[in-house]
């Protein structure tokens, strides 16, 4: 196979990738703004990456033409797609209005209309000619501010996302380090290949972009299937969540852990971060009393108790449903509410009153 057609099915893969990936972010969307924004996301990274592989394929400048204008049509929506992604994530999705959906479409329009120009006016694409590099055809052409605003509109979108996860992994609970991970490593591969591309540091003139996003859906696919990290979104959180003394035990609507706080881990030893992702019928087998209020159609409060120590500790514990902004059950709050000091004051007060003071009867 030659270089060409591996390039071409390359990009084809990542193609069918990151579409079905955006399938998968889209029937997750009841979780809110973020898992929209991905989907959108993902399909511009899948139009851009079958254009390419078709602009590859041609074998005519018109033809070629074409294709590099059908790019453009997912090529704009990434980087604010992106970028409004990394926003909700993080716990800035009270920051984004529609003025700032209207302002960060302003250019890409722009880019767009300017695009579809090639092959009449090539207001985006001056002198557009198709060079043969060994068995690879692609289009050349001479840069213009066109295209210094792209690559400056896309590093903007791209350093304030990657910023933003940065923030995100130092402030998210021990438990959701992992999926903070995995979004800021994930958008690593965008930067290095748009950063390969626009320096012309590769003797190829293949831009290797669409390729490093599918390295970056892939990193995203591990997250989907290990972690399920669109099931509730692991939003930057400060100190509050951390330092509470009740435990707060977080689930999914398939009753899947997905976040807690470190005052739980100390009520349970079955509590650590191997046990996001796991079901709470498979973590909590020795709380029959807690697993029951589970099944309950309308849960209530419930007292709890846990024998971990040498001393038995009591707890009363509510369960909350979580709903989405369309009023959709998206989880469970549950807490933990320690009264160990309350209930043995109360049996020894129930002691002194049921007994005798001085013949003990």
């Amino acid at each position: 196979m030659t270089e060409k057609w591996i390039i071409i099915t390359a990009l084809m893969g990542t193609a069918a990738l990151t579409l079905l990936l955006a399938m998968i972010a889209w029937r997750k969307r009841t979780t809110g703004l973020p898992a929209i924004c991905l989907s959108i996301c993902l399909t511009g990274v899948a139009v851009y990456s079958f254009g390419y592989g078709m602009e590859i394929f041609s074998s005519t400048l018109r033809t070629a033409m074409f294709w590099v204008r059908f790019q453009h049509w997912g090529i704009q929506v990434i980087a604010p797609a992106w970028l409004l992604f990394a926003m909700a994530v993080s716990g800035k999705e009270q920051l984004i209005t529609k003025k700032l959906i209207i302002a960060l479409s302003i250019i890409p329009i722009y880019l767009f209309l300017h695009a579809q120009t090639l092959g009449w006016l090539n207001l985006a694409h001056h002198n557009p000619q198709l060079v043969t590099s060994g068995t690879i055809s692609v289009i050349a052409y001479d840069r213009n501010l066109f295209n210094y605003i792209a690559i400056g509109y896309y590093s903007v979108c791209l350093t304030i996302s990657t910023i933003l996860f940065m923030i995100m992994l130092y402030r998210s609970a021990p438990s959701f380090r992992k999926q903070a991970v995995i979004y800021l490593i994930g958008a690593m591969p965008p930067w290095i290949g748009a950063v390969l591309h626009n320096l012309s540091i590769l003797p190829s003139s293949v831009d290797f972009t669409p390729l490093a996003m599918g390295i970056g859906g892939l990193i995203f696919s591990f997250g989907f299937l290990r972690y399920g990290v669109l099931d509730i979104i692991p939003v930057a959180r400060d100190a509050i969540f951390e330092n509470m003394s009740v435990g707060v035990l977080i689930l999914d609507r398939e009753d899947r852990v997905i976040d807690f706080n470190p005052a739980l881990m100390g009520i349970f030893n079955e509590i650590c971060s191997s046990a996001v992702g796991s079901s709470v019928f498979d973590i909590f087998t020795n709380q029959p009393k807690l697993l029951e209020l589970m099944k309950v159609e309308n849960p209530k409060r419930t007292a709890l108790q846990v024998d971990e120590g040498r001393v038995a500790s009591f707890y009363n514990v509510s369960l909350s449903p979580m709903f989405d902004r369309h009023q959709r059950p998206i989880g469970k709050l549950i807490s933990f509410y320690e009264y160990t000091k309350e209930k043995r004051l109360i049996d020894e007060l129930e002691k002194r009153a049921a007994l005798d003071g001085l013949t003990g009867i």
